[in-house]
């Protein structure tokens, strides 16, 4: 096998996506003919989103039976480190056995290369375009540059000398410098990304906060500051320095408004503070010779009850108690009248009352029974008496 040198560029660096950036340039060299100073064509690359290693590949033009290649690359590993290297699948495209050799993965240097043998039974080696090898790469601290050089390059047995996507060989690769915002949250909710994120330096990140539920986002710190009215979703912009978004959350208050209408109390009128998930029951309690006629939660009736419990409070709620006079409604009809009064008196003549609505609220004196106390009590209502 003969080696050949060639005085031109043999290998191109792109990534995925080309715009200008900053912090990383890479250059391939030529033999020692050539003056690496007098290139002026750039390739500019900014990958989107460093979020760690990344790969470069090293791609070759209108090779012709190519049977091998080797380069050796120098670089900062301050700034950025080799990770991996791998083939890549032109030369195993021809038909030849492929080997491959890693001369020197040390900090600051790659040496790496394969060739083909061409046995009797074996034929052509590989034409046209491909993947000569890809390189990881780990950016460490891209905020002062390096330069990846491509100190040496060499083919083997190409017929025809390949073409560069670009015919000169000092390429700009650029990639951004980056930060890292680290994110967390308190108890009773979550932040999404959580833990630590990488992105360019100036960038943003955005983040879904969600809380338990029962709970809200009590504040939002970055680098330890509130970032005033917290909602989700939060994005920290102008990212310039490793920084970190920190979220607490707490309960959700809510209110209870009680009231009473009549003669009767509730338990803790007024307008009180709870907290969502919470309890909090309220006893009525009827004036003497008064009942409960009715209790109202958020308007809507739930019958005459001396307690009424808001279990596992998830809003604002109102409760209305509201009673009614009952001594004397011997047929508890809510009103005082001649009827009950002849109703009374029947009772106490022992007149049959059987299928009569009988009401023991209407006792006035204690006794749970209808005697001539309730119809005389009666009678002065009727005549608009106020006492016995």
């Amino acid at each position: 096998m003969i080696k050949k040198s060639v005085s031109f560029v043999l290998f191109m660096l792109c990534l995925l996506s080309f715009r200008p950036a900053y912090g990383l340039s890479v250059k391939i060299g030529y033999d020692d003919m050539t003056d690496p100073t007098q290139i002026t064509e750039t390739c500019l690359i900014d990958p989107s989103d460093i979020s760690g290693s990344f790969d470069v590949n090293i791609l070759i033009q209108d090779a012709e039976d190519f049977a091998g290649f080797e380069f050796e690359l120098e670089y900062n590993s301050d700034v950025v480190t080799v990770t991996d290297v791998e083939l890549g699948d032109f030369l195993e495209s021809g038909d030849r056995t492929v080997s491959q050799f890693l001369k020197d993965n040390s900090p600051g240097a790659l040496g790496f290369g394969a060739f083909t043998k061409k046995s009797a039974n074996e034929g052509r080696g590989a034409d046209g375009n491909g993947i000569l090898a890809t390189i990881t790469f780990d950016p460490k601290d891209l905020s002062d540059g390096t330069t990846l050089e491509f100190t040496r390059t060499d083919i083997f047995n190409s017929q025809n000398p390949p073409k560069c996507l670009i015919p000169n060989p000092v390429i700009n690769a650029e990639i951004a410098s980056t930060c890292k915002i680290t994110a967390s949250a308190g108890d009773h909710g979550t932040i999404s990304p959580s833990g630590e994120k990488t992105v360019k330096k100036g960038g943003s990140q955005t983040y879904t906060i969600t809380p338990d539920h029962c709970y809200r986002i009590a504040d939002v710190k970055v680098n330890g500051i509130s970032v005033g009215t917290p909602r989700s979703p939060h994005t920290v912009s102008d990212i310039q320095d490793n920084s970190t978004i920190h979220v607490s959350f707490e309960r959700r208050p809510h209110t209870i408004t009680a009231s009473a209408e009549g003669g009767g109390t509730i338990s803790s009128p007024g307008t009180r503070t709870v907290y969502c998930g919470d309890s909090r029951t309220y006893t009525i309690t009827a004036d003497p010779l008064c009942k409960i006629r009715d209790v109202r939660v958020n308007g809507t009736s739930v019958g005459a009850k001396s307690a009424y419990t808001f279990a596992s409070i998830t809003r604002n709620s109102t409760i209305r108690a509201i009673f009614r006079e009952a001594g004397g409604d011997i047929n508890d009809d809510e009103s005082i009248d001649l009827r009950d009064a002849i109703l009374g008196l029947k009772i106490l003549s022992g007149v049959s009352v059987e299928n009569k609505t009988i009401s023991t609220d209407a006792d006035i004196n204690g006794d749970k029974r209808i005697g001539p106390e309730e119809v005389i009590y009666i009678l002065r209502k009727t005549a608009n008496e106020t006492s016995i």
